[in-house]
């Protein structure tokens, strides 16, 4: 599902990153025939066969009701043949056939102080959420997964790579890192402090999709403390060090991106 067309006057960099379909994870099992891929399932497949096939016949009549399936021929013995439609079709081919996919799980806090969770509720300091960016040279998909199973999901071209990542972890009051490395050597509490208690904590991993020709040259896996108390990346969770937010995610996507043979996206918007 794609961001849509902008209206006059309006460019598609002006648009909000928010997810043009959300499918539930029973719906998505159904039209992924049963794979999440690299996703891990969040609702708990029944143990019972009949149970099984029941949740599964529930979420393709949901599936249809939503018109997001077609029948394309007489109900028979072994149930209903049915067929995506487009763009849908086209968006689960791209989740499926990415060769990266960036995970990422914000693991502090919401964006800013009227911040609202994804079932329209305010979000509290507690709450986290988690993004998946899967990444070709010239399309990806975002998904945002809830733990209730919920799937949103949204394609967007490299001109707004760098804002799928920035407007999912990066807070408004975020500023640049200064000064010495901040060490975990203690109490987290005391390491928050000297982080100058930032407002969002993300969690970033690079993960090889099933379209990927070969491995990553180098594991991807950091941790990112945003706020304005300034911006400071770990790649072992201990060390962290101060460096520019928009920088660090411009870094972040051209370090996955680099298993595809592309900088796309890397640069930010234009």
């Amino acid at each position: 599902m794609d961001e849509g067309t902008p209206s006059p006057g309006r460019s598609d960099a002006d648009l909000p990153l928010q997810p043009a379909l959300t499918l539930t994870e029973e719906e998505l099992l159904v039209l992924t025939k049963g794979s999440l891929g690299i996703v891990p399932r969040r609702i708990p497949q029944p143990e019972d066969p009949a149970a099984a096939d029941l949740m599964q016949s529930m979420a393709l009549r949901t599936l249809m009701a939503r018109g997001l399936v077609l029948p394309t021929g007489a109900p028979t013995g072994e149930g209903v043949s049915w067929e995506v439609i487009e763009p849908l079709g086209l968006t689960l081919q791209l989740r499926e056939l990415a060769p990266a996919v960036l995970g990422l799980h914000r693991v502090l806090g919401p964006l800013s102080a009227d911040a609202t969770d994804q079932k329209g509720g305010p979000e509290t300091a507690g709450t986290h959420a988690v993004r998946y960016l899967h990444l070709h040279e010239e399309i990806a998909v975002i998904e945002d997964v809830t733990d209730s199973g919920m799937h949103g999901l949204l394609t967007v071209f490299p001109d707004r790579y760098q804002d799928a990542v920035a407007d999912f972890i990066r807070p408004p009051d975020a500023t640049p890192g200064r000064g010495a490395v901040r060490v975990l050597d203690g109490a987290v509490e005391d390491l928050l402090e000297a982080l100058g208690h930032p407002t969002v904590l993300v969690e970033a991993s690079r993960l090889t999709g099933i379209g990927s020709e070969a491995p990553p040259t180098h594991p991807l896996s950091l941790m990112l403390a945003l706020g304005p108390g300034g911006t400071f990346r770990a790649h072992d969770s201990v060390s962290y060090h101060p460096v520019d937010p928009d920088g660090a995610i411009a870094e972040l996507l051209c370090d996955t991106l680099s298993g595809v043979g592309t900088g796309a996206g890397t640069a930010g918007p234009t």
